[in-house]
């Protein structure tokens, strides 16, 4: 029996058989979301670095699946836009550990760059990340909060 299970808002997509299900989930688990997030650019005064894979993980899942995004601009007015660096993998642990080496991280070293546009009026916040574009859920929405990053431009 083959399972199909879609992992996070990157699109990455895990195929395993049910006998090997497990010994798969730790070796995939750490890709189910960035271990570093860095906001920076648009209306952010200076960068936001975003270093939980738990707070990562909950900013890209979705209460609504995500959608393929639309070639050109999917909205006829302009949105605000701040831009992600995403840093994939274990060996970025080293860099979440040590405060020291966290701040000498870039937007440029990133292994994945997106993009989030806060809500305006007549439409919700959002994430795109490769070629997935999707809603920011409720809980997502409080990490940013925590963060001081904003939700809504009005």
């Amino acid at each position: 029996m083959i399972r199909l299970t879609e992992l996070c808002a990157c699109g990455l997509v895990l195929l395993s058989s049910a006998d090997s299900a497990q010994r798969h989930a730790a070796s995939t688990a750490s890709f189910a979301a960035p271990e570093i997030i860095i906001f920076h650019g648009g209306s952010l005064a200076k960068p936001v670095v975003v270093a939980s894979w738990t707070e990562n993980h909950t900013l890209l899942l979705s209460s609504e699946p995500h959608q393929p995004m639309t070639p050109g601009n999917p909205s006829s007015r302009p949105r605000p836009v701040i831009k992600l660096a995403l840093f994939w993998g274990t060996q970025w642990r080293v860099y979440v550990e040590s405060p020291s080496r966290l701040a000498t991280l870039t937007p440029a070293q990133a292994n994945q760059t997106g993009e989030y546009l806060p809500a305006v009026p007549g439409a919700r916040a959002r994430i795109r990340v490769g070629t997935i574009d999707g809603p920011v859920s409720d809980s997502g929405l409080a990490v940013l909060r925590r963060h001081r990053i904003p939700v809504r431009i009005d």
